[in-house]
């Protein structure tokens, strides 16, 4: 079955609000360009992102830091803190094979060969920090392959 954007973007709103615990189904959404929501718990630079992308037929959600440089870095140590939490609940134990240990923000192994496969874009600039030059982005990133040889 085919929805319109209104209709997806309204039936997620309706199964957030039934799916959380109910200390969080206050949260305020709102439609981005295309097909986007973002949701948010009270701060709006800090929000979640569902993307619906139609053609592969999945949702894409992400966590959004967009308010000042400090605001942001408070909040990603905050998850840092976390993150092997939250690390345990990726898909990247194939990866951290191949490397030979943990994935953190950053990582330099000139001779692992991968494919990596995601839907490609270019962002536009809009106070977002930690973007490439040209604002091009890959996500999501629907499969990693280690190649071999």
């Amino acid at each position: 079955m085919l929805l319109s954007p209104s209709d997806f973007f309204g039936g997620l709103r309706k199964g957030l609000k039934a799916g959380l615990p109910p200390g969080l189904r206050t949260f305020r959404s709102a439609r981005g360009r295309g097909r986007l929501m973002k949701v948010h718990f009270g701060e709006p630079a800090f929000h979640f992102e569902a993307w619906h992308h139609t053609g592969a037929g999945r949702i894409e959600v992400g966590l959004h830091f967009e308010a000042s440089a400090d605001e942001n870095q408070a909040a990603f140590a905050y998850f840092r803190s976390r993150m092997v939490e939250v690390k345990a609940s990726l898909p990247r134990a194939e990866l951290e094979r191949a490397v030979g240990g943990p994935v953190g923000e950053s990582w330099i192994h000139p001779g692992l060969r991968v494919r990596v496969t995601g839907v490609f874009f270019f962002d536009f600039p809009h106070g977002q920090s930690g973007h490439a030059r040209n604002y091009a982005e890959l996500h999501p990133v629907t499969a990693f392959r280690v190649l071999t040889g």
